[in-house]
């Protein structure tokens, strides 16, 4: 799947299927985007992953935070994560 449809795909659909997962879009940098900094940005993420750009914007995929803590890279809100911390149990 490229990345292009992926990044599309995630905004269109958030949560994976089966198990309804929540998905992030990865940057090429490794940090992960919310849906919503995804949708605010969709114009600059589509543009540097088409041309390769190898920036902060350039999609790689989508991926679903299995566990642990993780903040989106744009807005700093923390993603949900599927299974939890397991810093908690």
């Amino acid at each position: 799947m490229s990345s292009t449809f992926a990044i599309k795909s995630a905004i269109r659909e958030p949560s994976a299927w089966p198990g309804g997962y929540p998905r992030y879009a990865v940057l090429s940098d490794g940090a992960m985007l919310c849906r919503d900094c995804a949708c605010e940005n969709y114009r600059a993420i589509l543009y540097s992953t088409r041309h390769d750009l190898g920036d902060d914007w350039q999609c790689v995929g989508v991926d679903v935070l299995w566990e642990g803590t993780e903040s989106c890279a744009h807005c700093g809100k923390d993603l949900e994560s599927a299974y939890g911390d397991p810093d908690d149990y």
